[in-house]
């Protein structure tokens, strides 16, 4: 049975080194279905490639090909449905979804939206002033230590002024990069402006005034 993965890829940022990436993945029958730039630092590039595989099997084989290629290295792997395959499909279902969901329902439907946008591990809505959680999926890790700069990158929070809330999106497995944090940000934003704020009271699960 095929399956889908989404690879960080670090490698080099010159002409044609994506090229011998997709080489040596095609070279275990592997389809490459997107590629997205998660990330550039100085001379090398962090994308995003999602692939199908005939099988699990050659998942590892298919990260050693890649591992190969001189300057380049696989950081991370996890598997993802199909609706996962384009990353601004995926985007757009979500806020489409948000949209038109009732309105008592939609910090319910945002946070399912993300979770399966995202592959994030928990998200979390709660009133910007006090702190009150008004809906949430997945359960939020313990606070990380002052020193600890690498688990504090794994969170993203995002200001809805307009219903006077703060978004929390979070992963425990992989670090948060710039892209994903901007991708998560103009959501909040265009789900803030689109959706009706009606009239339920703060702390509630449905929209807060």
């Amino acid at each position: 049975m095929s399956v889908l993965v989404a690879l960080r890829v670090r490698l080099p940022d010159r002409p044609g080194a994506l090229g011998l990436v997709a080489s040596r993945i095609g070279a275990v029958r592997g389809d490459v279905l997107g590629v997205e730039i998660l990330e550039v630092i100085g001379t090398s590039v962090l994308d995003e490639i999602v692939v199908r595989l005939d099988t699990a099997e050659v998942l590892e084989l298919m990260i050693g090909e890649i591992n190969a290629v001189d300057g380049t290295s696989v950081d991370h792997v996890r598997p993802i449905t199909d609706g996962r395959a384009d990353p601004s499909l995926s985007a757009l279902r979500a806020a489409v979804r948000c949209a038109e969901a009732p309105s008592e329902r939609w910090a319910e439907e945002f946070c399912d939206a993300l979770i399966g946008w995202c592959d994030a591990q928990w998200v979390l809505i709660e009133e910007s002033d006090s702190g009150t959680m008004v809906f949430g999926r997945g359960e939020r890790p313990a606070a990380p230590a002052p020193d600890t700069a690498t688990e504090a990158s794994r969170e993203i929070r995002v200001e809805m002024v307009r219903r006077g809330v703060r978004l929390n999106v979070g992963v425990t497995d992989r670090p948060i990069h710039d892209r994903d944090r901007l991708r998560v940000a103009l959501l909040a934003r265009l789900v803030d402006a689109l959706v009706d704020p009606g009239s339920a009271a703060p702390g509630s699960v449905g929209p807060v005034a």
